[in-house]
């Protein structure tokens, strides 16, 4: 059993070793607040060269076997957030290495400096890839969240897709529409946003109808045919039209990286082959 002071962690001077520390239950008591807690294990591992999970797990198992799941959890992403800035820091400092160059080498100076560009473009894809992790998925340990993200991405859409939709840069994504009598005789009207007059005529009554809905959905999830996109297409004959393509291509894009991430996260991929 597990019973600390948390006054007494600050007398540490050599700092806080809990690798190999062991132990299968907390006092009530002596659990405190999870901050806290997530403090005393991460001060455990600040500054040393090499990083163990075994703290910071053995919290997490204790916190689950006295039933308190969601506890577990955010040590578990406090405990990924700091194995990634571990990471980093090491990363950091290599290419720090790298680029003390000396350009008096010669050819081995554009060496070095190919090699710290290389380590440099490692770190940033590194930090980018680690913050799609905790902001969607949470380092794979609340699966809940690419549904949070998926929902306010969808609704974010479907809000553009009305406003484009009124802004008229929506035309058919119809060949035969488009070069119809119909079609033609709506850009006679309006040459820029022909879509509204043509939808008085005929051979739009029986067309796919547009919904701004159901086009963020149909865009943003990739396995997904709602038909809406077949028959839908943003024109870039104004700016709006061209701002507005753009952000379906990011749209659609998020659609990919959130829904993958939501696959691996729940398949527990994301955590898999870990060995620290």
């Amino acid at each position: 059993m597990l019973i600390d002071d948390p006054q007494s962690w600050k007398a540490c001077t050599g700092g806080l070793d809990l690798d190999g520390f062991r132990y299968t239950h907390i006092r009530a008591e002596n659990i405190g607040e999870i901050r806290n807690r997530i403090s005393w294990l991460a001060s455990a591992t600040c500054g040393k060269l090499t990083f163990s999970s075994q703290p910071w797990r053995q919290f997490a198992q204790v916190l689950r076997e006295n039933g308190d799941d969601s506890a577990a959890r955010k040590v578990l992403m406090a405990r990924e957030a700091q194995y990634i800035s571990h990471e980093q820091t090491q990363m950091r400092a290599r290419y720090e290495a790298a680029r003390t160059c000396d350009w008096q080498q010669g050819p081995a100076f554009l060496k070095q400096c190919l090699r710290a560009d290389g380590l440099w473009l490692e770190y940033q894809v590194h930090r980018l890839w680690s913050c799609l992790k905790r902001l969607v998925i949470g380092y794979g340990y609340d699966p809940k969240r690419p549904l949070y993200c998926s929902v306010a991405l969808i609704a974010l859409g479907a809000m553009l897709a009305h406003l484009g939709w009124q802004a008229g840069v929506f035309a058919p994504a119809s060949d035969q529409i488009l070069t119809s009598p119909d079609w033609l005789t709506a850009m006679a009207a309006d040459p820029v946003s022909p879509t509204q007059p043509w939808l008085s005529s005929a051979s739009a009554q029986h067309y796919e109808a547009f919904s701004p809905f159901l086009f963020a959905l149909d865009t943003y999830l990739p396995v997904m045919d709602l038909g809406q996109e077949r028959s839908w297409a943003v024109t870039t004959v104004t700016t709006t039209g061209s701002i507005g393509r753009a952000l379906w291509v990011v749209l659609q894009a998020a659609g990919w990286i959130v829904t993958s991430l939501g696959i691996a996260a729940v398949a527990g991929l994301v955590q898999k082959g870990r060995n620290d």
